[in-house]
């Protein structure tokens, strides 16, 4: 005659661990995506209002 074991009485398996590489590599590319909008925006007013804002801080005489 079987008996039947109780699944609790084996091993459990451990399960695998999920790949997040993807999504890290994701998070990264979208946050350096932003920082590079920022910079870009900064260094078009600068390229704007530079030389205004010279003039305002008294440093484009010195420029010249």
């Amino acid at each position: 005659m079987e008996n039947p074991i109780p699944a609790s009485d084996f091993p459990s398996q451990p399960e695998p661990k999920k790949n997040r590489t993807g999504l890290i590599i994701g998070i990264v590319v979208a946050v350096l995506c932003c920082c590079c909008l920022v910079v870009g925006g900064l260094g078009y007013w600068l390229w704007i209002n530079g030389d205004q804002l010279l003039q305002q801080l008294g440093m484009a005489a010195s420029l010249l």
